[in-house]
């Protein structure tokens, strides 16, 4: 009669240690997209709303690789430093430099109407961004 109630501890054991087991060997998700796909990403929602010359496409997919390169390192330099409020609001600031030296490169090769239309699309992704935080966060 005992065994009963025993092999079912074992075998619920059992089958929670190989869970485990097969969680850990899942392969780690990336937690940043490559700097291509981020800037492809934009430029296809840009075309979208305006439309750009194969130099001036280049041109801003050139601008925002780089962009994204720098934010990906800042991000992984001021996580890695773990100094709390200050560093968050030292990556706040840094990732503010580099917008405005994004837009700045932008604004050198691209004329002032697209420019502004590149501007408003930044900040409907900066909303949607927004939005999908809000609605991430545990209401209570």
């Amino acid at each position: 009669m005992r065994q009963g109630p025993l092999l079912t501890v074992l075998l619920l054991a059992a089958v929670l240690l190989l869970a485990a087991t097969m969680s850990r060997a899942a392969p780690p998700r990336p937690h940043a997209l490559p700097p291509e796909a981020v800037a492809e990403e934009f430029i296809k929602g840009l075309s979208a709303r305006v439309t750009l010359t194969p130099e001036e496409t280049a041109a801003v997919r050139s601008i925002l690789v780089d962009q994204v390169k720098k934010r990906q390192e800042l991000f992984r330099s001021r996580v890695a430093e773990k100094s709390g409020a200050a560093g968050l609001l030292a990556l706040r600031d840094g990732l503010r430099a580099l917008q405005r030296e994004a837009d700045a490169k932008l604004a050198a090769v691209l004329p002032p109407v697209k420019m502004a239309a590149v501007r408003h699309y930044m900040a409907e992704r900066r909303q949607e961004a927004r939005a999908r935080l809000a609605a991430a966060r545990p209401q209570g």
